[in-house]
């Protein structure tokens, strides 16, 4: 059985002992075993070097929601930003840029994001008259581009959930778009050479025969 990590988020808890804890969303735990995949969960520290994480993975998942530190890609939280996690977003950035070339990678919303970063692109904030974040759930569909990964396991169109109000801005370099919302925002990639995917939208809320399609074309490049 392959052991996939999937890196942890922080949480403060509620109450006056501030106790921060690490969490990973049960849906993707459960969609990576349902694929044959054994979850390692991987929480965040202040460990510098990572790579004895390497030798025990296959393969590394960078998920979650909250929005990266503007200052990785040269520009100032705004009042649109929300949230921030310094901690996290310097640990994953760290794992990410030491593990790229060693592992496969997939990134999920949060993670698609930071694949992008890491590689060299940018995001920029979203301006769309489609919506792909609000209070509620939101959906939208996909255009997906012929003779991709994503193509041959969806078809042209798919309709997935969105909850992001950030977007790649210059898509790095080594990265090819695979599918793009209808306003031209990119919601996925692959990478020209190496085992790295990325989806902007989380498979593992999807139908469980939809998710597994994705997780188990991950588990394949492992």
């Amino acid at each position: 059985m392959k052991h996939i990590g999937i890196i942890c988020h922080t949480k403060p808890a509620s109450g006056p002992d501030r106790v921060i804890y690490n969490r990973v969303e049960d849906r993707l735990v459960q969609a990576v075993e349902r694929t044959g995949m054994l979850p390692v969960l991987i929480p965040i520290t202040s460990l510098q070097d990572l790579t004895d994480y390497f030798i025990r993975l296959d393969g590394l998942i960078f998920a979650g929601t909250t929005n990266i530190a503007p200052f990785y890609y040269g520009e100032e939280p705004t009042d649109k930003t929300g949230e921030l996690d310094l901690v996290s977003d310097q640990f994953e950035m760290t794992i990410l840029k030491q593990a790229i070339g060693q592992l496969p990678i997939l990134g999920i919303e949060r993670g698609f994001q930071l694949i992008n970063l890491a590689l060299g692109g940018t995001l920029s904030q979203i301006n769309s008259r489609i919506i792909h974040f609000g209070s509620g759930t939101t959906y939208h569909s996909l255009n997906i581009r012929k003779g991709t990964l994503l193509h041959g396991l969806y078809g042209a169109r798919l309709i997935v959930e969105s909850n992001h109000s950030y977007e790649l801005g210059d898509l790095a370099k080594d990265l090819k778009w695979t599918a793009k919302a209808p306003d031209g925002c990119i919601e996925a990639f692959e990478h020209t050479e190496l085992p790295i995917m990325g989806v902007q939208f989380p498979p593992h809320r999807m139908s469980d025969n939809y998710s597994d399609l994705l997780l188990t074309a991950f588990l394949d490049t492992l």
